[in-house]
């Protein structure tokens, strides 16, 4: 959904690194210790996969009706605050770059390793270096597709109208087929959308 753009030619880049988490000891310094006001605390860092510079993103813990989303600091450390009731035995997080040079990851946490503190590698794509207009957001969405808005199912042939004409209005989190077992059981469904109106 950050569109750059440079004469000539059109590339399109939709990659996710798909990943389900296992225990971690990886441990996270210089983090300032934060006070338990009831909320369940995820935490951790966001570094560059090769040498470790902070890559500064966005952090989103989603579910079908709500998406709870925090931003990292100047060196990379997230905290994201989510209520304790919505927790389920597994959780899934996005992690997405500002840049668009990185790719998003997304992972499920199993409510065992959703608490302890995370190290995220974002690989560099080098979308960067290329020549031509960049689309970096989530492809068209097909019968095959959920599109949830606000709650709500919708056509995606109206989704993809209204998001071509006014895709600065929505925030879209694009859930990719290895991740749509998560949402629902249905095998007959390729990916899923879940959209809010800004």
């Amino acid at each position: 959904m950050r569109p750059h753009t440079y004469p000539s030619q059109t590339t399109v880049a939709h990659s996710n690194e798909i990943v389900v988490s296992a225990d971690s000891n990886i441990k996270i310094e210089n983090e300032e210790p934060r006070k338990d006001n009831g909320n369940f605390v995820i935490s951790g860092r966001i570094v560059d996969s090769e040498n470790t510079k902070p890559i500064p993103s966005e952090i989103s813990f989603i579910t079908a009706l709500k998406v709870y989303t925090t931003r990292t600091d100047k060196n990379g450390y997230y905290h994201l605050e989510i209520p304790k009731d919505i927790l389920k035995y597994e959780s899934l997080l996005e992690f997405a770059p500002n840049d668009y040079a990185y790719d998003k990851k997304m992972v499920i946490y199993t409510i065992q390793n959703l608490g302890k503190k995370q190290l995220i590698k974002l690989e560099y794509n080098g979308l960067d270096k290329m020549y031509g207009e960049i689309s970096y957001g989530p492809p068209l969405a097909t019968e095959k597709s959920l599109i949830i808005v606000e709650g709500k199912k919708l056509d995606y042939k109206i989704f993809n109208k209204s998001y071509s004409l006014y895709s600065n209005k929505y925030e879209v989190h694009y859930i990719p087929k290895e991740f749509v077992k998560f949402f629902t059981p249905k095998e007959n469904i390729h990916d899923i959308y879940i959209v809010f109106i800004k």
